[in-house]
């Protein structure tokens, strides 16, 4: 991202971590560039106020955030990117993304990230539906989950409810 500032394509953006990685980001962040991150964490005041000083700052490039605050604070992200665009999201430990159902896994999508990384051990550990909010992210999938579900999945089972093959794959 340092280097990708310095060409000019980004100026800011946001990592989203577990909350128990919030610091290591932005500890390793200052050990390895020259870029200032900002772990917003704390009462939803505290937040709020960080939220408000980086909007009129230009003193930074990360924003960090844990899983949880970025649901929570999903609002006041969009009002930042409104006021300093947001240009990229490293989402780690993306395996929290991979239920398309889930609020974090729809969250994730509503700030128009224009680069997106997704660091995860773990890209497809029980089926490839789980896929689809990984692909979406990158912009490699148009479909909402439904398409994307019924392209790929074979349901069956009772009330049709439950995948009983793959397709297309």
């Amino acid at each position: 991202m340092e280097a990708r500032k310095k060409l000019g394509t980004v100026r800011r953006g946001v990592v989203v971590c577990k909350a128990s990685l919030l610091y290591n980001w932005r500890d390793e962040i200052h050990m390895h560039t020259h870029e200032k991150a900002i772990v917003v964490a704390g009462t939803p005041q505290q937040r709020y106020a960080q939220y408000a000083h980086m909007m009129y700052s230009d003193d930074w490039t990360f924003l960090i955030v844990s899983y949880e605050t970025f649901r929570v604070d999903v609002a006041n992200i969009q009002l930042l990117d409104n006021s300093k665009p947001l240009d990229f999201i490293v989402v780690d430990e993306a395996h929290k993304i991979k239920n398309p159902n889930s609020q974090i896994g729809a969250y994730i999508h509503r700030v128009p990230f224009r680069c997106k990384y997704v660091l995860t051990a773990t890209p497809l550990p029980n089926s490839p539906l789980e896929s689809f909010n990984y692909l979406k992210l990158g912009g490699v999938c148009g479909s909402n989950w439904w398409q994307f579900r019924n392209r790929y999945a074979v349901m069956g089972g009772f009330n049709n409810r439950e995948v009983v093959a793959y397709k297309n794959i």
